[in-house]
């Protein structure tokens, strides 16, 4: 363009000088350029039915910031010798949803380390719970911190943590490597929890140091399907057959169960056994919270449940029988979606999506799935 501009300017002169008005060339017609689509190319790998082969990752969580709802996790997580990369997912697709929920905006303060050095690291453009780490030469272990945030009012979202109480969902605050089916890659698990707490969950073998609590080393599958209650105000109760009542309470008065109303609590196991005719856990746990300062819930898991209802449902048994209905409602789940799952509804990790294809056999009306009765 620049080249055409002397020429220009000399044929404006002729023109002028001949006293003809100047005369412009006319423009010429270009095709303009349509986009085109750029190929997304994966840079994550699909899960396979193959150990994680670093080893046992070291999970510890610190929840016993009620102030703040604040969990600060921190993971360690042995590499494979040679490793050069590694791909950390947070659960996108979290069992008990049947949708892509999970979300990184509550995770803060991130940063990745080998031997006390931070490394490089970069989220996935395309996958944005995807983060790639590169590794230095050497690298043994990578440990992960940050600080996941749950809400502090309910314009924020569900309310996880309060003065008196805490619900602990896995899925929301731990990163698992790429490429394995979650079942094959091995935890060992740890929480603090506030000084003179009590804390429920389906997990085994739960040892304690004041109020550290561990378990034993586990799967992830099993990890994310085992969520934790813990709270100031706690009490348990055998309902027979393996199957317990965990409650976590806003006041001790509201644990008051009169021992009389265990006799449906048991039945209602008793005859869950009956109805579906297997028994395929070695103990259940109602997760229960009597709160109207915890956010809802209602969540299916194959050894636990997590259930909040009305505070006053133990000792208004009468009134709010309506409330209990959730109870076997998340029991029967135990057998129709954790036990027995329709194929396209299970996943090999939370990366996978869901296809809800027979969801309608997986979660009907609550009114049709309560086949056993808690009242």
């Amino acid at each position: 363009m620049l080249k055409a501009l002397p020429l220009l300017a000399a044929l404006i002169l002729s023109q002028a000088a001949s006293g003809a008005p100047p005369r412009l060339p006319k423009p010429v017609a270009v095709p303009r350029s349509a986009p085109m689509a750029v190929p997304i190319v994966q840079t994550i790998p699909d899960a396979a039915d193959v150990p994680y082969p670093g080893g046992t990752i070291t999970l510890d969580i610190d929840a016993s910031d009620t102030a703040r709802g604040a969990f600060r996790v921190t993971e360690a997580i042995p590499l494979a010798a040679g490793a050069r990369e590694l791909t950390l997912l947070l659960p996108r697709w979290q069992p008990g949803h049947h949708a892509p929920r999970g979300s990184t905006a509550a995770l803060l303060a991130m940063s990745f380390t080998v031997a006390g050095k931070a490394v490089d690291w970069r989220r996935d453009p395309v996958e944005v719970n995807a983060y790639h780490l590169a590794l230095p030469q050497g690298a043994r272990e990578v440990v992960a911190k940050f600080v996941y945030t749950s809400p502090l009012q309910n314009s924020e979202g569900r309310i996880e943590m309060t003065q008196e109480m805490l619900n602990l969902q896995w899925e929301q605050m731990t990163l698992y490597p790429a490429g394995h089916y979650v079942r094959r890659i091995r935890v060992k698990p740890s929480v603090t929890v506030p000084q003179g707490w009590t804390a429920f969950t389906a997990l085994d073998g739960q040892s304690a140091n004041g109020n550290r609590l561990a378990w034993a080393e586990t799967d992830y599958e099993t990890l994310v399907d085992s969520p934790i209650f813990a709270g100031i105000y706690a009490r348990r109760w055998d309902l027979g057959n393996g199957i317990n009542l965990n409650a976590v309470a806003d006041k001790p008065e509201l644990l008051a169960l009169p021992l009389e109303r265990l006799a449906s609590l048991r039945a209602m196991g008793e005859e869950a056994l009956v109805a579906f005719g297997s028994r395929h856990f070695d103990h259940y746990e109602f997760l229960v919270a009597l709160s109207d300062r915890l956010g809802d819930i209602g969540k299916e898991h194959h050894r636990s449940s997590e259930n909040l209802v009305e505070p006053r449902n133990f000792i208004e048994w009468e009134r709010l029988d309506w409330d209990r209905n959730v109870l076997p409602h998340e029991l029967s789940h135990s057998w129709d979606g954790k036990f027995r799952r329709p194929a396209k509804l299970w996943t090999p990790d939370y990366r996978q999506p869901m296809q809800d294809n027979l969801l309608w056999v997986y979660e009907p009306d609550p009114k049709l799935s309560c086949v056993v009765s808690a009242g």
